[in-house]
């Protein structure tokens, strides 16, 4: 908060895991270090992904606050709050950023336009906490979810043509007994996380989304919202349509009510071929509970909310939520997805924010680490007995040449180089951002995996695919891939690989290394 934003990008000349490893680049021409003088952007979500479909990844800018001092205590003015508790559109502006081009070498760059009409204004102007990319309906473009405080989320149908973003907010169609506030698109809660995975196991992605419930606090739903198109084109004629074709299914499924959610990872952590679900919680922590004063402030008049003076004054020592726990859900024989958090030593009553995922070790289970607030960040090493298979996949387009644009294939006739090395590893190349996978075991089940740019509020996925199999998978899986190339045409193919980790290279075809 108080700038825009800034790329790190990898320099060629590395040779350690340190920071003179990057090169800093403003996302926006502006001033820089101490003497930066530019917007007061206050930006709480981001997500990476090739959004217009031209081989290229795009960038999606969400702010919370309205541009402003905000962390500037030495300022009386220039901040506003929400007018609203349940429809606030007076957030700080959203952007898009279009890749324009970028070079390699020991002083690398990369080019954006910031296009800052490509959602509609009340959109735009969402209280934006947590944004996530995904292609839902295998166009090869990605959709946006976009979980807003005080203000209705929003899922983005994705319409994009190369250098023309176009997306259009679809929403859960009405129904009889079911509450606006479960509906996609519709609701009022305080949206604080997301995440993408396929719960039921059909093939199709479903959505998991934070927000507060806390009883004697405030008592809202997080929403396990599960697909139920009959396919991927039934799917994407339903968004064309305007219509979100998701239920949401979270209290049935144990999933509803934990805490003051925020960030949410879907993932196997035991290769069992049916995800779990990870959850932080908790806000302030402190001796002197204030959840009262909160209550009262969410029963206050429109009309005073956007003026901080109205709020109630956190200070040290004031609690909310501050006991709350990191929150490991496991789906039992039944269906029901049980908190397990607390026999696995995961439920320390310290407020919980971002989580990070990935097979820190190779050893194909994955391991996290949890941001907390009031406390040091943790990393949790996976050490799970008996898991079952697992396909790990590291998807990267193939080397660009060593100077000059990184877009510009190399001269007829020539080989990519190999990825450079850092240290004495090698990098692991580009990763395909939003490349998809769909594995189909032998016994007809179909399991989804992606590479993810950046999702959730304040967390990360590893861009490696990390996909369970489960106990009784011994011999090659059926593999179907779909990604783009650095042109922006899209590729599909099918491979039979055994389980464990892979190295694809994909360009016009997907080549093991």
């Amino acid at each position: 908060m108080g700038r825009t934003p800034i790329l790190y990008l990898a320099r060629a000349d590395a040779t350690a895991l340190a920071p003179n490893a990057y090169q800093a680049v403003e996302l926006v021409p502006g001033g820089t270090g101490a003497d930066y003088t530019g917007p007061l952007w206050n930006t709480n979500a981001a997500a990476v992904d090739d959004f217009d479909g031209d081989g290229h990844m795009d960038i999606y800018i969400g702010n919370y606050f309205p541009h402003g001092p905000v962390l500037d205590d030495t300022k009386d003015t220039g901040v506003s709050m929400n007018r609203s508790m349940s429809k606030a559109y007076n957030g700080g502006e959203d952007y898009l950023f279009r890749w324009t081009g970028a070079t390699s070498g020991t002083r690398p760059t990369a080019t954006y336009e910031m296009v800052s009409n490509a959602l509609p204004r009340e959109i735009s102007k969402g209280w934006a906490l947590a944004a996530a990319a995904n292609d839902l309906d295998g166009d090869g473009l990605p959709e946006v979810y976009l979980a807003h405080d005080f203000g209705p989320d929003r899922l983005l149908y994705n319409q994009s043509t190369p250098g023309q973003f176009k997306f259009a907010a679809v929403k859960g169609v009405r129904e009889p007994f079911v509450p606006k506030s479960k509906r996609v698109g519709a609701d009022s809660f305080k949206g604080m996380g997301v995440d993408f995975g396929d719960l039921d196991g059909d093939g199709l992605y479903d959505m998991y989304v934070s927000n507060i419930t806390t009883t004697f606090g405030l008592e809202e739903s997080h929403f396990a919202f599960v697909n139920t198109a009959n396919d991927v084109d039934d799917l994407r004629a339903r968004l064309g349509d305007g219509k979100a074709p998701f239920e949401d299914r979270s209290a049935p499924l144990g999933l509803a009510w934990s805490g003051w959610g925020w960030d949410v990872k879907m993932a196997d952590f035991n290769n069992s071929g049916v995800l779990q679900v990870a959850q932080t919680t908790g806000f302030v922590k402190g001796e002197v509970n204030r959840w009262p004063q909160l209550q009262e402030l969410a029963m206050t008049n429109d009309g005073l909310l956007e003026h901080p003076y109205f709020w109630p004054k956190v200070v040290a020592g004031d609690d909310i939520g501050g006991s709350q726990r990191l929150h490991f859900f496991v789906k039992d024989p039944t269906g029901r997805y049980c908190d397990l958090a607390e026999p696995l030593g995961l439920a320390v009553p310290v407020p919980t924010r971002g989580i990070a995922t990935g097979d820190a070790d190779g050893d194909g289970r994955l391991d996290f680490a949890v941001a907390r607030q009031w406390d040091a960040p943790v990393y949790y090493h996976n050490e799970s007995p008996s898991t079952g298979a697992y396909l790990g996949l590291r998807l990267i387009h193939p080397a660009a040449p060593a100077t000059g644009d990184e877009g510009t294939p190399p001269a007829s006739g020539t080989t990519p180089a190999l990825a450079p090395t850092v240290g004495a590893l090698p990098a692991p190349g580009s990763p395909v951002v939003g490349a998809q996978v769909t594995v189909t075991t032998q016994d007809g089940r179909k399991l989804l995996g992606r590479v993810d740019g950046g999702s959730g509020h304040s967390g990360k996925r590893s861009q490696e695919v990390h996909i369970g199999l489960g106990h009784d998978v011994t011999g090659p899986v059926q593999v179907h891939l779909q990604w783009r190339d650095r042109t922006g045409q899209l590729h599909q193919t099918d491979l039979r690989l055994n389980p464990g980790w892979h190295t694809l290279e994909l360009g016009t075809q997907a080549l093991e290394r």
